[in-house]
């Protein structure tokens, strides 16, 4: 069976004050296809989503839908014509019902009009479920649902819109595998319904995984349109950042120092197991385990953001107290947060503030801050991290993803940390911006500096570790060198198997 051309776009441009985020970007999305959309932080991919969801206008530029033009667009007429996006922060109202959320606006009444008639509500919702194969009840409260559960409300919702090209932004940066396995199964779903499905991810493995076709867009320009079965990730990403990246992880020398930092008899709850674990000098110690395992939970306690129950940590083989973060700076160890933009960043503060924050003491003169001192602290780190920003006063929320971690990096940096605690460093940036990223972890364990990597990414664990500890259900599981490491081992102690 052909499938139609069910959406157009074609030369579409669009410029923002001194950017050009799209640039006559041209490409198809055909019923019962799932077509990756794919590129670096940057790209174009959010803006071409804000037009299609009638958020933004294009400058030029023409949209087909079932062969009709359909600009200038609204949010309510792209609703209305079928084109549903959905996006990582998900638009729903959480102490509402399902049911009143998968209405939302468009309320079935009594004869009189003057109440909704709750019970037709619910048997639409009802139906509506049963089709995605999802058994949810519709009085539930939507904040009770897992991430997972609420996605599927907001595909219930555009299915009761009548659909017929469902963009999924970023769907699956906050599930577990598990549930991304359950995402795919409904996206093979919506497929098989003749919906047309634009995927838009950082991770390349999903792309091959639930894809038919990838487009990929760079610096706002369209690249190509690739044929999953036909393409290699080695290819996607050459497309991506303009340049053949190679091996993604550095080389290591893989130097064992002596131990900078010991865990002796630690728990950060009553009901753990005890913690015994070394962090040695140059070393990058990986911390895999499935989510909730206890990972954050652990070096939270370490690093004094919450309470250890018992247990001591020693560093150079002293005894230290840590009770707060600052005495875990003042004991040179830094941590770099899971959720950048809320815990890692002050997002209205501006590039030059955020580096020099935690080293404030080192730039004032009475109480205030000596620019001479701050200035060159703060560029060498732009220069060294190869931040790119044009201004070092402009609001760091700016910044792309990449460039934010960045940021982050040197903020903690600029505390002159022996032990950096990196809780999932490359979440939400693209492949090229996590190649940097890589290379400066790389470096700072050549420096000597003693590197924990906590990640959901087995294969950056793998990349980049020298030991991997495992954790399930707040203990470890094991302790591997790299040597020994292996992705199904790994898999084996994060479910505790072995």
């Amino acid at each position: 069976m052909t499938q139609k051309e069910l959406l157009i776009i074609k030369d579409l441009c669009k410029q923002f004050p001194g950017v050009q985020a799209l640039n006559s970007v041209s490409f198809s999305v055909k019923s019962g296809e799932v077509h990756g959309l794919v590129g670096a932080n940057g790209a174009g991919k959010s803006t071409l989503n804000k037009i299609l969801a009638g958020a933004i206008e294009p400058d030029t530029g023409e949209i087909y839908l079932d062969g009709c033009q359909i600009l200038p667009l609204t949010p309510k007429k792209s609703q209305d014509l079928g084109i549903q996006v959905i996006h990582q922060d998900l638009n729903l109202v959480q102490n509402m019902s399902v049911m009143e959320n998968v209405f939302l606006g468009h309320e079935i009444e009594n004869g009189g009009g003057l109440f909704v008639n709750k019970a037709s509500i619910r048997n639409a919702t009802r139906k509506i479920l049963d089709s995605l194969g999802v058994n949810i009840d519709p009085d539930c409260l939507v904040k009770d649902l897992t991430i997972s559960y609420q996605q599927m409300v907001a595909v219930a919702s555009a299915m009761r819109r009548k659909a017929s090209v469902l963009v999924l932004d970023e769907t699956t940066a906050a599930l577990t595998q598990e549930e991304c396995t359950h995402l795919f199964e409904k996206i093979r779903m919506l497929r098989s319904m003749g919906l047309g499905l634009i995927f838009v991810s950082h991770h390349i493995e999903e792309v091959f995984e639930i894809c038919d076709c990838v487009t990929v867009l760079r610096d706002g320009k369209y690249m190509g349109t690739l044929d999953v079965k036909n393409t290699s990730k080695k290819e996607i990403i050459s497309l991506m950042v303009g340049y053949d990246i190679g091996n993604q992880f550095p080389v290591r020398k893989r130097v064992q120092g002596k131990p900078l930092y010991e865990i002796k008899n630690l728990k950060y709850k009553v009901e753990n197991e005890c913690f015994n674990f070394a962090i040695k000098e140059g070393e990058i110690l990986g911390f895999f385990g499935l989510v909730g395992a206890g990972r954050t939970e652990l070096f939270r306690s370490i690093f004094g953001a919450d309470q250890i129950v018992e247990g001591e940590i020693y560093h150079c083989g002293e005894k230290i107290t840590i009770k707060h973060p600052k005495d875990a700076v003042k004991n040179r160890i830094g941590f770099i947060p899971e959720d950048r933009k809320s815990q890692g960043l002050l997002l209205s503060m501006s590039v030059k503030q955020n580096i020099s924050l935690p080293s404030i003491k080192k730039i004032t003169s009475g109480g205030l801050i000596n620019s001479k001192k701050e200035l060159p602290i703060v560029q060498g780190f732009v220069d060294k991290f190869n931040i790119i920003v044009n201004d070092l006063n402009r609001p760091v929320s700016n910044l792309s993803g990449g460039n934010q971690q960045k940021v982050v990096l040197a903020k903690w940096l600029s505390t002159d940390p022996v032990l950096l605690i990196l809780d999932q460093p490359t979440r939400g940036i693209d492949v090229g911006a996590k190649a940097e990223i890589y290379k400066l972890i790389q470096k700072l364990s050549e420096a000597g500096h003693a590197i924990v990597l906590i990640s959901d990414e087995i294969q950056e664990i793998l990349g980049m570790c020298d030991r991997i500890a495992v954790m399930h259900e707040g203990k470890i599981t094991g302790i591997l060198d790299h040597s020994e490491a292996n992705q199904h081992l790994l898999l084996e102690l994060a479910y505790g198997n072995k």
